[in-house]
């Protein structure tokens, strides 16, 4: 039966993200949630369907409880800033940004990923002012790891880029414009 349910949990996430049916699995993903039986990628393809159905406090609900359940989960704690700054509260998405910020400094990617991973969260939850810090947090460590871009790592440009974007949201026009000049110097490292 334990089979099964993991099976069911990928044909229900299929219905919903790969034919575009998910009203046809969520009755059977909260079905299965209920009973206790949904295994952790059900719940996030439950949260996922209930955050598109509107129904964003449940699936940050869901998500907070995969969180306890995996702490440390960069990936679960961004689904959770992701899924309050969809419900409006800027304030429990600051809070998840705490433990994703936590679990991505014990990540061994950081130096590589890390600041920007968290850089883009924040800025599509409207985090701007911390969207900015870690932009400028990537930049300082790609400038001190290497003057160009290693195999596999964002572009200098782009990362000025994303931090203009987030300093203009927040209303600091010139520091935006600042690193839009630098985006444009640094173009090809």
């Amino acid at each position: 039966l334990k089979g099964f349910l993991s099976h069911s949990d990928h044909i229900l996430a299929y219905l919903a993200q790969g034919l575009g049916r998910g009203e046809l699995a969520l009755g059977p993903l909260l079905d299965l949630e209920r009973q206790g039986k949904l295994t952790r990628s059900g719940r996030g393809a439950l949260a996922d369907r209930l955050g598109h159905a509107g129904q964003t406090a449940a699936a940050a609900l869901l998500l907070e409880k995969l969180l306890q359940e995996l702490p440390g989960d960069l990936e679960a704690a961004l689904d959770v800033v992701a899924a309050h700054a969809k419900r409006g509260d800027a304030e429990r998405s600051r809070a998840a940004l705490r433990s994703a910020d936590a679990a991505a400094r014990e990540w061994s990617g950081w130096r590589r990923y890390g600041a920007v991973r968290l850089g883009r969260a924040c800025l599509d939850a409207k985090l701007h002012e911390e969207a900015a810090a870690y932009y400028e947090e990537a930049i300082q460590i790609r400038l001190r790891s290497t003057p160009t871009r290693p195999e596999g790592q964002e572009p200098r440009a782009n990362l000025y880029a994303y931090l203009a974007r987030a300093r203009a949201a927040h209303g600091r026009t010139k520091e935006a414009v600042e690193a839009v000049l630098a985006a444009v110097a640094s173009c090809g490292r």
